[in-house]
C-alpha cells in the first residue's frame, strides 16, 4: 500500500510518501524497490517503523553505508539503504518478519517545471524489483503565488474538495504517473530576480516566462523587456539572443529587447551579439 500527501508551491511540491510491505513468506525477507526521480528532484527524508519507534536514516559515504548496511542485515538488526544513480534511487529495508508489515516514510522535494506559462509536477511512480505498479493515494494541495486561472491532472481522476482562485485541494488515486498542471492568472510576463556568486563577485540572474494563461490577452499590443546593457551582460549576448527567439515562438504579441548602459538606451534587436 502506497499514500502520500504533496504541498504544491509555484517552485516545488514538497511530498510525504507512507509505504507498507507485506512479507507473506515463512521467512525473514528483505523491503527492495525503486523510484524513478524527475531531474532536480531530492530526497529530504527516509525511514522506516520498527515496532513503535521511527528509525530515521543518516547520510553516509556510499561504500560505507552499503557496508554498513549487509553487516547490520547479517547479524539480524534493522537497517535500510537508500542508492540514488542517475534518477533512479533504491530502497531496501530489512528485516521484514514472515507474515508482518513494514511502513516506510520518504520526504521528497519535486521541481515546479514553468513552460509557456503553464507550471508542471510530475508524481513519480515507485515499483517492486521485479513486480507490477502498485496503487497509490494521494492527497494534494495546490498554493501558487497567483491565482490558479486552470488546471488538469494526467494519470488520475481526481475528487476535487476544495476550489478557489487562491488555491486548490483534490484526491486521487493511481498506478501510473500523474501529472498534475495549471495556469496562474497573473501577468503575460512573469520575472522573478535572485543574488548567484560569479567570479567578479555577485551577480542578479533574472529569469523570464511568459504567461499565456487565463483570459485573451487582446490589449496587448506588444511586450517591451529592458535588461541591463552593461559589458558583463552583454557578454552573454548569446543567452539573451535565445531568450529572445524563445519569446518570441511562443508570445502572441511581439517582443522587444532593450539595453540600458551609461544613461541611454539601446535597441537588442535583431543581432545581441
Amino acid at each position: 500500500a502506497r499514500s502520500m500527501v504533496v504541498e504544491v508551491s509555484s517552485t516545488e511540491a514538497r511530498v510525504h510518501m507512507v509505504q507498507v510491505f507485506s512479507n507473506p513468506g515463512g521467512a525473514v525477507g528483505q523491503a527492495d524497490y525503486r523510484l524513478w526521480l524527475p531531474e532536480g528532484a531530492t530526497v529530504e527524508g527516509f525511514g522506516f517503523w520498527s515496532d513503535d519507534r521511527l528509525l530515521e536514516a543518516k547520510l553516509q559515504a556510499a561504500d560505507d553505508a552499503e557496508a554498513k548496511h549487509y553487516a547490520a542485515a547479517a547479524a539480524g538488526r534493522d537497517t535500510a539503504l537508500l542508492k540514488a544513480d542517475h534518477g533512479l534511487t533504491t530502497f531496501s529495508v530489512y528485516p521484514v518478519p514472515a507474515g508482518s508489515l513494514k511502513q516506510v516514510e520518504i520526504d521528497l522535494v519535486l521541481p515546479v517545471v514553468r513552460e509557456a506559462g503553464r507550471s508542471h509536477v510530475v508524481l513519480p511512480v515507485d515499483r517492486f524489483l521485479g513486480q507490477g505498479g502498485v496503487e497509490a493515494s494521494a492527497m494534494i494541495r495546490v498554493t501558487p503565488e497567483s491565482p490558479i486561472a486552470s488546471w488538469s491532472v494526467d494519470g488520475a481522476r481526481p475528487v476535487v474538495l476544495e476550489e478557489t482562485p487562491a488555491g486548490l485541494r483534490m484526491a486521487l488515486s493511481s498506478a501510473t504517473t500523474v501529472d498534475l498542471s495549471w495556469h496562474e492568472d497573473g501577468p503575460p510576463l512573469r520575472m522573478t530576480a535572485v543574488a548567484v556568486a560569479v567570479d567578479e563577485g555577485v551577480a542578479v540572474q533574472v529569469q523570464v516566462a511568459l504567461n499565456d494563461a487565463g483570459p485573451a490577452r487582446s490589449g496587448w499590443e506588444r511586450v517591451e523587456v529592458v535588461v541591463d546593457g552593461s559589458a558583463s551582460v552583454r557578454r552573454r549576448g548569446k543567452a539573451l539572443g535565445e531568450l529572445v527567439e524563445r519569446l518570441r515562438t511562443v508570445s502572441p504579441v511581439p517582443v522587444r529587447f532593450h539595453a540600458v548602459a551609461n544613461g541611454g538606451r539601446v535597441s537588442l534587436d535583431p543581432d545581441l551579439s
